[in-house]
């Protein structure tokens, strides 16, 4: 990652930090205690929350391990997660996931969740999150994926960039392994989930102050938000949704 689109994705994500606080969510809690359920996380271990965003799972994690540590580009982002880590049991990191600040093999177990949308060299990434993992280590990701058929893909893809002005690109679960394999990972297990998010809290979380993204976002929220409010048979609209597929990897490195 250039220096200019580094600056850029951590202005973009201080400013999205204000959204996370407002749209923290039960949800993501219980995603997170899921998550660390169907690891098999262990108290003995050393662990690595990357990208870790307001650190709802590294805070999890550290509740149940013995050392926890997390990374994230934003400045506001690790503040959100410092103001959830009330012990203060979290060694916080501004960094890049592209050159990770740790020594080789020193983490039992690495995490990174829905960030590989955002990155311009994911292959790298994961390069540098198998560096800092140990040999007999785990690498575990959570990521929302496109559709298999390359139409259906290619759509979704359009309406992503439609609402952002960063480069995002969402791969298929296929994608994923093609780019697990090229950096030496191999999937140990996996499992795919449906979720649903509001359409406004979709809008909200995308990056895109200025622009024509900015733009299309507003009149978004705009008819959202009247349709809501809007009569409709005598009773008020619930909201719209917008549905997505969620896959959860567990990855070694290759023996």
């Amino acid at each position: 990652m250039t220096h200019p689109c580094r600056s850029q994705v951590a202005r973009e994500f201080d400013r999205l930090a204000s959204v996370y606080a407002r749209c923290r969510t039960g949800r993501s809690e219980r995603e997170g205690r899921e998550f660390a359920d169907w690891l098999g996380l262990r108290s003995d271990e050393v662990v690595l929350d990357a990208a870790c965003g307001p650190g709802t799972l590294a805070g999890i994690m550290a509740r149940r391990s013995a050392r926890a540590f997390a990374l994230d580009i934003s400045p506001r982002m690790l503040e959100l997660a410092r103001g959830s880590d009330r012990q203060g049991q979290i060694p916080l990191t501004m960094g890049d996931i592209e050159a990770l600040p740790y020594a080789d093999g020193t983490f039992d177990l690495v995490t990174c969740t829905y960030a590989f949308a955002n990155f311009r060299q994911p292959a790298k990434v994961l390069r540098e999150l198998a560096r800092v993992t140990r040999p007999e280590g785990r690498i575990a990701i959570i990521d929302v994926v496109a559709p298999a058929n390359p139409k259906r893909r290619l759509r979704l893809n359009q309406i992503e960039a439609r609402r952002s002005h960063l480069d995002t690109h969402i791969a298929s679960r296929a994608q994923f392994v093609k780019l697990f394999e090229s950096a030496g990972l191999v999937v140990l297990r996996s499992a795919c989930h449906f979720c649903r998010q509001s359409v406004r809290q979709w809008l909200e979380r995308s990056p895109a102050r200025i622009g024509q993204p900015a733009r299309i976002r507003e009149a978004l929220l705009k008819f959202v938000d009247g349709t809501r409010a809007a009569p409709q048979s005598g009773r008020r609209t619930s909201g719209y949704f917008v549905s997505y597929t969620t896959q959860w990897f567990v990855l070694l490195k290759h023996p």
